[in-house]
């Protein structure tokens, strides 16, 4: 917009200095011309600006490695010139943001985004204005807004995938069999069925018989995601790959990792895809705060999925 001014100001001097020197009528009807240009383009131009607006859509979730663009469409009914968009972009564990300044003369502009290693890259329109038929006045847009993409790990198949047989760990609750159980008060609501009326008579309280079922020790996979982004990469495309084979074998199996600066231990159980989906999202935006699991576990049912760093 700057250039169009000076461009602008240079004509006027040339239509004030010819208007002086040249007396006859043509010179002052170009005079009023040229101060005229800009509320006449102003005034043709002003419905398309105040109709126009703008949208930013980005996919949800990209495979690592995959191309992955910021579509910035302009929509309005009216015709309009030109518009220019700023979008701040903000890639994996903190990193400091990118300013992309952009010229939209087409319904439709792309903007590439960084897919290189997982983690979640932020996008914000923060400032978009549209300008004139001759590029000497703007206004704002409405629309734009911020959002996210996720950059997903591609599977990526380990050398060796075995857990040792389940163990018995003990029992749970469950509403199946009567090999095992327990005793407990009565609470309004149960089924009289299960109403142990011998005990309940030498108590004087109506006690209850709960189920048990057996449970057995769940196979085990620990995050260790190193301590830079390609070794994450790595990892997590292992931890992925491990978590959908053994859910391919029927096998469910926990996921452990701490998280934070104060080193919380945390645990998820897989036993379906979605599970998996809802973990590795979890794991993704976690991945500046993930750090190595050094909890105590049993190794015979346990695999750790580690990268070894290089020394130099």
């Amino acid at each position: 917009m700057g250039r169009n001014r000076i461009v602008y100001a240079a004509a006027l001097g040339f239509a004030f200095l010819f208007y002086c020197c040249y007396y006859k009528w043509f010179s002052w009807y170009l005079l009023v011309l040229v101060l005229c240009l800009p509320v006449l383009s102003l005034v043709c131009s002003l419905p398309g600006m105040l109709a126009l607006r703008l949208r930013a859509a980005a996919p949800r979730m990209v495979p690592r490695g995959k191309d992955a663009a910021l579509c910035l469409e302009l929509r309005s009914p009216l015709p309009w010139t030109g518009c220019r968009v700023w979008v701040e972009v903000r890639a994996f564990r903190g990193a400091l943001p990118r300013q992309e300044k952009l010229l939209l003369q087409g319904k439709e502009t792309r903007l590439p985004l960084p897919t290189v290693h997982c983690g979640v890259v932020e996008y914000t329109v923060t400032k978009a204005r549209v300008y004139d038929f001759l590029g000497l006045f703007s206004l704002p847009v409405r629309g734009g807004g911020r959002g996210e993409v996720m950059v997903c790990p591609v599977p990526a198949p380990l050398a060796v995938l075995s857990f040792s047989p389940a163990r018995p760990l003990g029992y749970k609750k469950s509403t199946t069999g009567m090999d095992a159980w327990e005793l407990r008060p009565y609470v309004p609501g149960d089924d009289l069925r299960h109403v142990h009326w011998k005990l309940s008579a030498k108590q004087d309280d109506l006690l209850v018989r709960e189920r048990l079922e057996e449970k057995k020790a769940l196979p085990v996979l620990l995050f260790d995601p190193g301590t830079n982004a390609e070794t994450t990469d790595w990892v997590l495309e292992r931890l992925v790959w491990a978590s959908r084979e053994l859910l391919a074998r029927g096998i469910p199996h926990e996921v452990r990792w701490q998280e934070g600066a104060a080193g919380e231990h945390r645990r998820v159980e897989v036993a379906r895809e979605r599970d998996l989906q809802l973990l590795v999202e979890r794991l993704v935006r976690a991945l500046p705060r993930v750090q190595a699991d050094n909890s105590p576990i049993r190794m015979g049912n346990c695999l750790r999925i580690v990268r070894q760093e290089e020394k130099g």
